[in-house]
């Protein structure tokens, strides 16, 4: 049997990933089955299951993927000397690229209270996303471009609490200029340099 290159494999893992991410956002978490996302890609159920043992497996891969987009939104945007660019980036990435998985990301919400499996799913999501930003933050205090004035955990609870916001305000079709606005003030206050 030849060698699966690493290269191959994580390839093939992120194209699992997007096309699960495609099924669970149409389908829903419970009504999606293993076969749909192989369908979905073109492979076989057997190669889907050589990749991730079960959907619980791959809807916590969906949630690590989208935390690291979300760490490697922060990070990228605050090398950027200028505050202001820098949260205009963090809005616009976040409303394009994270918005995307709002509707699997509130279906786990949904589930998380009647399924335990779920529950510890979304519980360690949380806590994945507000590491990111916790880091991000804790590098920027360190470098001295944002305020050192809160302990970074805490900045990271707000600033979290921020991108839900702008989730939902996309979500109920709020006017994006004003949200888009708000967030940089918000973030500009919280977060700036005295």
């Amino acid at each position: 049997m030849p060698k699966v290159l690493p290269e191959y494999k994580e390839l093939v893992k992120s194209k699992i990933i997007e096309a699960a991410l495609k099924v669970f956002s149409l389908k829903g978490f419970y009504a999606t089955r293993m076969l749909d996302i192989a369908k979905k890609i073109g492979m076989s159920k057997a190669t889907l299951y050589f990749y991730f043992k079960s959907k619980e497996d791959l809807l916590r891969m969906i949630s690590i993927t989208i935390n690291q987009k979300l760490g490697e939104i922060f990070r990228m945007s605050f090398e950027w000397n200028n505050f202001a660019a820098a949260a205009e980036i963090i809005y616009d990435r976040i409303a394009d690229e994270v918005i995307l998985q709002l509707p699997i990301g509130l279906e786990i919400l949904s589930l998380a209270s009647r399924d335990e499996t779920i529950g510890k799913i979304a519980r360690d999501d949380r806590e994945q996303g507000l590491a990111a930003i916790q880091s991000s933050l804790q590098h920027q205090m360190d470098n001295g471009r944002i305020t050192n004035a809160m302990d970074a955990h805490i900045l990271a609870q707000l600033v979290l609490g921020l991108c839900w916001d702008i989730m939902l305000q996309q979500l109920i079709g709020s006017d994006q200029s004003l949200a888009r606005e708000n967030w940089i003030n918000l973030l500009t206050v919280i977060l700036e340099p005295q």
